[in-house]
């Protein structure tokens, strides 16, 4: 085997040539059998010449292939004639968190859009783990097979991919129930700049299923005209004191137990105060006499 060449774990891809930010790539040629290379990691890899393993929905060498961690796949990259395997199979993306609804169909997410095999003729086998009892999932077909198994509950599932020598795990959650929802608009808002505050209920605003616990916030869009604060169920806008003038938009958010959530948005204008007011001034009454 060839001597170690030392390797950043990010590898990209200009004009034909791999470059690192961390470290430098031997750029020397490869002759016949592999050369084995280490990570900083002090993880073993191997350069070999061949053509690249077709990758689904970017068949060129684009951005999204060329900045791929060497640690997951990299291969001869726009003309190289580099091609960097671990062994292990390639992640392509993550898996998203998924929100279920207790009553809903099963939901069916593509295991190709995830992982990869290094080489097209290796095959992957998938081995779950499930840890939680609001769902129940399983493999059919490339497919990650998920449905609901209680009205309200979390579950973490993690996939792993194997291609008979090296694994690739990714996992993420599941949540099953009904999200909260807008039951009351709430009305639009007129304050004076240096003025009294306004408060409004949210009690009524938001309407969610009997089990879940509904917390609240809310968010000014332009905090130099009025500032939003939520104390329990009660919110409160506080007008600017510096005669600002102008409109805004509160956010007004609430969120389950299970991290579901509904916002609406409270339309809020600020207008100078009708009141005159003198600063830095001091009213002197003349001395009887």
């Amino acid at each position: 085997e060839g001597a170690p060449i030392d390797m950043a774990i990010a590898l990209k891809s200009s004009d034909g040539s791999l470059s690192a930010d961390e470290a430098s790539i031997e750029q020397g040629e490869v002759q016949g059998a592999p050369v084995t290379v280490r990570s900083a990691g002090n993880v073993p890899m191997v350069v070999v010449l061949g053509d690249p393993p077709a990758i689904p929905g970017d068949p060129e060498c684009g951005a999204r292939v060329a900045s791929m961690t060497l640690r997951l796949h990299t291969f001869d990259l726009c003309h190289t004639g580099y091609r960097i395997v671990t062994g292990a199979p390639l992640t392509l993306y993550g898996f998203v968190d998924q929100t279920l609804s207790p009553s809903g169909a099963a939901v069916r997410l593509s295991l190709a859009n995830v992982f990869l095999p290094m080489f097209a003729s290796d095959g992957l086998a998938y081995e779950l783990k499930l840890d939680g009892r609001a769902a129940t999932a399983w493999v059919d077909d490339g497919e990650l097979v998920l449905v609901p198994a209680a009205a309200r509950g979390k579950a973490r599932v993690t996939v792993t991919a194997t291609d008979g020598r090296e694994t690739a795990t990714r996992s993420f959650v599941v949540r099953v129930g009904d999200p909260p929802v807008v039951a009351a608009p709430l009305a639009a808002m007129a304050l004076e700049a240096g003025g009294q505050p306004f408060e409004a209920s949210l009690a009524q605003a938001f309407s969610a299923p009997a089990a879940a616990t509904l917390t609240f916030s809310a968010a000014s869009s332009t905090p130099q005209l009025a500032t939003a604060r939520v104390v329990g169920a009660t919110l409160t806008v506080v007008p600017n004191d510096a005669g600002r003038e102008g409109r805004l938009t509160v956010a007004v958010t609430a969120t389950d137990e299970l991290g579901l959530s509904a916002t609406q948005h409270v339309e809020v204008t600020v207008s100078s105060s009708s009141r005159p007011f003198l600063r830095g001034w001091r009213l002197t009454l003349p001395k009887g006499g």
